[in-house]
């Protein structure tokens, strides 16, 4: 199983005055958010990091930056490649002119008698090394998720009492994720089957659209998460033109879903009423309506289904600082037909042999 890592940084800056040509105090605080992609004992897809917030408050011209490593520049960068997540910080010592820019990093539990960092080594979780000796630039690496505060520092070796902080957090994460469409359990990463029930008035599988997560016990940052479900086209068929299709002929409807529409918590059933009775085939001869013909009829067209996908769904769990993505392709693979029986009649009442 492939470890996929996702990161969220919020910086909030604050410095001490500058005197002279000495380094000015700043206070940064960095989230991080990261996450191994396992839900279900398959892989999905990770959403770009869109969930970045920085907020910089500056006095005395003071700066602290902060830059993700990418992956392949983990090694440039001396980073373990069992890191969760990596970044630079780069502090800026005021004024520029100085002549003295040496500096020394550290790296410590905020707390480190509180119950969860007592007797842990911080650098098991979060290591901390300046690029070069006395430089400017130093590598930050998660290595595990962490339940105590983590502070960096770094400090003018021209004046002690010179100096920036940077507090660092670990944000809840997401360690499994499921979502149902009533009775229909969609397959994370994979493919849902489903029967279209095709009797008149009968509800099919399906339901509510709903989701669950099982979150990691161990963070500093708690997280409450909110829950996106919207369809889109099925993957296989992307710019071939392909659609569901019975007897090699395209059925237009099939699915009844919008794209860019909100589907959690609304209902989903895979039955006559509420799909069937909107499908056509379009025809030269005429077009072939649903509505139209009886379950014997849309059972001769289910008997051969040519190409059996629906639609793509996409999930998504949204929290305040990242977000997880998952799809699932669903298609039919038969129908039921529960249509109930109304009389039983028999061409003869009597026989005489």
């Amino acid at each position: 199983m492939k470890n996929v890592f996702k990161m969220f940084i919020a910086f909030m800056l604050a410095s001490a005055m500058v005197i002279g040509t000495s380094f000015a105090t700043a206070l940064a605080t960095v989230y991080w958010y990261t996450h191994r992609k396992e839900i279900n004992a398959v892989e999905q897809t990770e959403q770009t990091d869109s969930n970045v917030v920085i907020g910089n408050e500056e006095e005395s011209g003071i700066e602290i930056a902060r830059t993700t490593l990418a992956l392949e520049e983990y090694a440039a960068y001396g980073v373990m490649p069992t890191a969760e997540t990596a970044y630079t910080l780069t502090a800026t010592v005021t004024p520029a002119g100085s002549e003295n820019k040496l500096l020394d990093w550290s790296i410590s539990w905020v707390n480190a008698d509180s119950a969860w960092a007592s007797g842990k080594n911080v650098t098991d979780y979060v290591t901390l090394e300046p690029v070069t000796a006395g430089g400017m630039t130093a590598t930050v690496s998660c290595l595990q998720a962490f339940g105590a505060q983590v502070v960096i520092t770094v400090t003018s070796q021209a004046d002690e009492s010179k100096f920036a902080t940077c507090t660092v957090d670990y944000a809840q994460k997401v360690e499994s994720a499921s979502l149902s469409f009533g009775n229909v359990p969609i397959q994370l990463g994979g493919s849902t089957a489903v029967q279209y029930e095709i009797g008149k008035g009968i509800q099919g599988m399906g339901g509510k659209v709903s989701a669950a997560v099982e979150t990691s016990d161990v963070y500093t940052l708690a997280e409450e998460f909110t829950y996106s479900v919207q369809f889109s086209a099925y993957a296989d068929y992307l710019g071939t033109g392909n659609h569901f299709s019975v007897n090699d002929l395209s059925v237009t409807g099939a699915g009844n879903f919008e794209i860019n529409t909100e589907y959690y918590g609304e209902e989903i059933y895979f039955d006559y009423d509420h799909d069937i009775v909107h499908w056509f085939i379009m025809q030269r001869a005429g077009d072939i309506y649903f509505k139209n013909l009886t379950p014997a009829g849309i059972a001769a067209y289910l008997d051969n289904i040519t190409l059996p996908g629906l639609y793509q769904v996409n999930f998504k769990v949204i929290g305040s600082y990242g977000e997880y993505s998952y799809t699932s392709q669903v298609y039919c693979d038969g129908y039921t037909n529960r249509t109930p029986i109304n009389a039983v009649s028999l061409d003869a009442t009597e026989l005489v042999f």
